[in-house]
């Protein structure tokens, strides 16, 4: 008996090649550090230019994954309703310091050098806070805040 060999359809090199590049692509989409909106809080007379996570998934990644925060710089993550939110540092590569403002833009909770080591202790408000501040860690020390200080936020136009 003889049994020809089945020739390929250009159907399955299409297939076989979509494979090959999700199987590459879909570990550094994960990584990548997509862009998000930018803003500026003022605290006390100082300025810290942050990214805005406004969204689950944002909030979720936070700043996992990166290497550094640069001094000046923060990400707020910023939530719909007020509650006592809290943060944990899974794949975190550096220290952190964390403020917690509540719905009337005060300081309502600080917690400062939050280490990676920490991971899977979960950090959370003594009061219910409707946005997150994340800063490199000695930021808070370095200004001298404290819970009841006044924060704005100024809304970025890009």
């Amino acid at each position: 008996m003889h049994v020809e060999a089945k020739k390929p359809h250009l159907r399955d090199y299409f297939i076989a090649v979509f494979l090959l590049v999700l199987l590459f692509w879909a570990p550094l989409a994960y990584h990548t550090d997509f862009k998000l909106p930018r803003s500026e809080v003022s605290i006390g007379g100082t300025t810290i230019a942050v990214e805005l996570a406004e969204n689950s998934s944002e909030r979720q990644k936070g700043l996992s994954g990166r290497s550094a925060l640069p001094e000046g710089e923060g990400m707020l993550l910023v939530f719909d309703e007020p509650d006592r939110y809290g943060i944990w540092m899974p794949d975190m590569h550096f220290p952190i310091d964390v403020v917690w403002i509540g719905a009337d833009r005060r300081i309502v909770h600080i917690t400062e050098g939050i280490v990676p080591e920490s991971y899977p202790t979960i950090f959370q408000p003594d009061l219910p806070a409707t946005s997150i501040l994340e800063l490199p860690a000695g930021t808070v020390a370095r200004y001298g805040w404290r819970a009841g200080d006044e924060v704005t936020l100024t809304r970025s136009t890009d």
